[in-house]
């Protein structure tokens, strides 16, 4: 995402409301792709036109034995409270879909996922600057104060390993005393690896939570990309009891990479690279890709750096197509969108699609098509020099959106290509993390 993401989304935004995720139901959209209909208890409305029960489109979804998880997307589950911002989209039949969601603990009104902005109130004057809107309540919030057994300050003597990876089923402990003899509405909180770690993103009760006393917490290291979206980036973490009591580690949590994985059924699920009867994946160019890059060098370099890192087959097709569609196809996309296709604070998208598998383990999702989309409406360099001022480095764009092809999700090092946004930084300063 761009710098000014935020603002963008603000100020051209259709709807912004805070509500409760209360129904869901994924869809195969005409376009070949899965959407999820997220149904809203709606409490207030801070713009547009809001009813008491609203529904809001998210891309990705499961529908059938197929999963597909956009990158980057909103992801909601049942239950979810906070504040969501969402658009008409002219390209997808004007659903009106989620641009961005930020969680709200109701116990004590504290927001996730915003830099510099942790209380619901500030949260709205944020929103009233940028779209100049008032607030309408349709339903009335009440802090949910839960009776804990016990109120003492939570405190946290240490959590290990330090050095982990996420989305891997790694386990950390945290020990220490007052957490509550049980989770209740507790949770952990992680460092959001979507926004280079400079806000929080809590953990919401589910499979990653393996046991909770008082003294001690264990749970894997969280990487959910599709129905909860914590990924976990380098830093401190925090304990949040079921009373609304903190504290936050003095100990930093170093997370080397993230890899996706599925919360489905209440189950936690592996995703997993597969290839095709060639033993790979094979992406096909699309013809304004080819034309702004001068060709299909740039493209070749970029799947071939990660192979040297990694050793995953991704190979490029002699073909070339004029499609800019993304849709489950069998065909491997890499290419450039059309005018307005991409919200104008994406520098890229990445779709997988995954094929449900039952095994030994639990369901698994075979990885079995990429489409990977530039913004064409960005001002892209190619060349071999530094890029000019006001524009970014194609090759270095291309290097992240193969990185989501390889199932890795953000990381909180500005030296990696999976840093959530552009830097300036030459594509030779830019390194790989892989497992």
């Amino acid at each position: 995402m761009l710098p000014s993401a935020l603002e963008t989304q603000l100020q051209e935004s259709t709807d912004i409301f805070e509500g409760r995720v209360s129904y869901q139901e994924s869809f195969m959209g005409d376009d070949g792709n899965i959407y999820t209909a997220n149904q809203f208890e709606v409490y207030r409305v801070l713009k547009g036109n809001v009813g008491f029960n609203y529904t809001i489109v998210t891309e990705g979804g499961i529908y059938g034995d197929l999963m597909q998880v956009v990158t980057p997307s909103v992801g909601l589950a049942i239950g979810d409270y906070g504040l969501i911002v969402s658009k008409t989209d002219m390209f997808r039949s004007s659903m009106n879909v989620a641009q961005t969601f930020y969680p709200i603990n109701e116990t004590n009104g504290e927001v996730f996922r915003l830099k510099g902005i942790d209380q619901r109130e500030q949260l709205y004057e944020l929103v009233s600057r940028a779209t100049a809107t008032n607030i309408i309540e349709l339903r009335r919030i009440s802090l949910e104060i839960e009776s804990a057994e016990n109120r003492a300050a939570p405190q946290i003597a240490s959590i290990g390993p330090v050095q982990v990876t996420a989305g891997t089923q790694t386990v950390i402990t945290i020990t220490g005393q007052n957490f509550g003899q049980e989770q209740g509405n507790g949770y952990v909180a992680f460092h959001n690896a979507d926004d280079g770690g400079q806000s929080f993103v809590s953990l919401a009760h589910g499979p990653h939570y393996l046991s909770w006393s008082d003294t001690e917490i264990q749970l894997y290291v969280p990487s959910a990309t599709l129905y909860n979206q914590a990924v976990a980036g380098t830093g401190t973490i925090r304990v949040v009891t079921g009373s609304g009591n903190s504290i936050e580690s003095v100990q930093n949590l170093s997370v080397r990479y993230a890899k996706s994985e599925v919360i489905y059924s209440s189950q936690l699920s592996s995703t997993l690279l597969v290839g095709n009867q060639s033993g790979g994946y094979v992406f096909t160019p699309n013809a304004n890709l080819v034309t702004a890059s001068g060709g299909t060098e740039l493209a070749h370099d970029v799947l071939e750096k990660w192979a040297c890192n990694t050793g995953v087959n991704f190979r490029l097709a002699d073909e070339v197509v004029n499609s800019n569609e993304y849709a489950y196809d069998e065909v491997n996309l890499l290419g450039l969108s059309a005018p307005g296709q991409l919200p104008n604070y994406l520098l890229g998208r990445t779709v997988t699609t995954f094929s449900g598998c039952g095994g030994t383990d639990g369901l698994q999702w075979n990885l079995v098509e990429i489409d990977i989309l530039l913004n064409s409406d960005i001002a892209w360099w190619t060349g071999e020099d530094h890029p000019m001022p006001g524009t970014f480095d194609m090759e270095t764009a291309l290097l992240h959106e193969v990185g989501h092809a390889h199932l890795l999700q953000h990381n909180n090092n500005q030296a990696s290509s999976m840093y959530f946004q552009p830097l300036i930084l030459w594509r030779e300063q830019i390194f790989i993390l892989h497992g």
